[in-house]
């Protein structure tokens, strides 16, 4: 199963750029020296949203697995 996340909404977007930051940074960087979105992201660069189903019906918890080298905190 594939899910999309537009990002459309502002705060979900402000949100990933902050906790996901290493691959948000290498990815703006990749596109500005090669005029292009890279097609892979090496393993240090790396980082993903885990999704969970919930408990109750379309209830979904998700994990946000980063390399930021700031203090985790829980979501």
């Amino acid at each position: 199963m594939t899910l999309q996340l537009r990002y459309s909404h502002k705060a979900l977007l402000e949100l990933l750029k902050e906790k996901l930051e290493v691959s948000y940074d290498y990815i703006v960087q990749y596109e500005k020296e090669n005029d292009k979105k890279p097609t892979t992201i090496p393993e240090e660069y790396q980082e993903y949203i885990d999704f969970y189903k919930g408990d109750k019906i379309d209830t979904f918890i998700l994990d946000l697995i980063s390399k930021s080298k700031g203090k985790p905190e829980d979501e």
